[in-house]
């Protein structure tokens, strides 16, 4: 009886044995699919970035990048905390989306004084 407990106890041992190994192959694919792909995301995001400085900052191209940040971006960015705008500031952005957009000036700037319709 006790050889029999005793091999049962031996065959658990080894079954448990081969679970840990077949789990730590399995931990260690995983592990190296996932550097795979942080590497492939990582040379991704590089090529991007040299191909877009490479774009920006060559003459023969069209696209320029002039950063432009709206009203309500700077309303946004003020209100986070983010900025500290001056009233200058403030009244400079606004005037400068009113010139872009005219429909949101005053009816005194659209009268010309024929009221012809």
């Amino acid at each position: 009886m006790s050889e029999s407990v005793l091999e049962s106890a031996r065959s658990m041992l080894a079954d448990l044995i081969s679970l840990g190994q077949t789990r730590f192959e399995l931990f260690s694919v995983e592990l190296r699919e996932e550097l795979a792909r942080i590497a492939t995301l990582l040379i991704g995001g590089l090529a991007a970035l040299i191909l877009g400085i490479l774009g920006i900052d060559h003459d023969e191209t069209n696209v320029r990048v002039y950063p432009r940040y709206t009203a309500f971006d700077l309303y946004l960015a003020e209100q986070s905390g983010l900025l500290d705008l001056s009233d200058a500031q403030r009244l400079e952005d606004l005037e400068s989306h009113i010139a872009l957009n005219p429909e949101l000036g005053s009816q005194e700037d659209l009268e010309d004084g024929d009221g012809d319709y």
